[in-house]
């Protein structure tokens, strides 16, 4: 945010909103049997906590790419985690994740990395380049912890 400095007001609101939101996270996460406290972190997870706390500290563009994958609404009006939730019978899994989306629809949090962006200014090709760098890595470990899952899953 030294580099832009207008946008902190932003970023500090979008933070103090975000408040509480992991224990949606949690609630969804003790209704699949996985008390939230007793799970280690998997290492896709260590990893796009790490790209993000890189973007929080160096570089505003990737830190909205980052808060756009997680806070936006699904383009196509569909929530496909929820409905795969609801799918494998987890409803009450589901239930925290859309009230999450509805949350960020309904106060029109979904569009808050539009406006953390509206007043930071231009930057360079060489800032926007590295922005985006910090995305595909974390976008990468996001894939990674679906494979992780996947074979968690399978394994039990």
């Amino acid at each position: 945010l030294r580099l832009h400095p207008a946008a902190g007001e932003k970023v500090t609101e979008f933070m103090k909103e975000e408040k509480g939101h992991d224990k949606l996270l949690g609630f969804a996460l003790k209704s699949l049997g996985f008390p939230a406290e007793s799970l280690a972190p998997l290492p896709s997870i260590v990893e796009l906590m790490d790209r993000f706390q890189q973007a929080a500290e160096t570089n505003l563009l990737g830190f909205c790419f980052l808060v756009d994958m997680f806070e936006r609404s699904p383009y196509s009006g569909r929530n496909p985690v929820v409905e795969a939730l609801i799918e494998l019978g987890e409803e009450e899994a589901a239930r925290p994740l859309k009230t999450h989306a509805d949350i960020n629809v309904n106060g029109e949090h979904h569009n808050e990395s539009f406006e953390i962006l509206g007043v930071a200014g231009a930057v360079s090709e060489e800032y926007a380049l590295e922005g985006m760098r910090l995305a595909q890595e974390a976008s990468d470990a996001l894939i990674r912890f679906v494979k992780e899952r996947a074979t968690f899953v399978r394994a039990l």
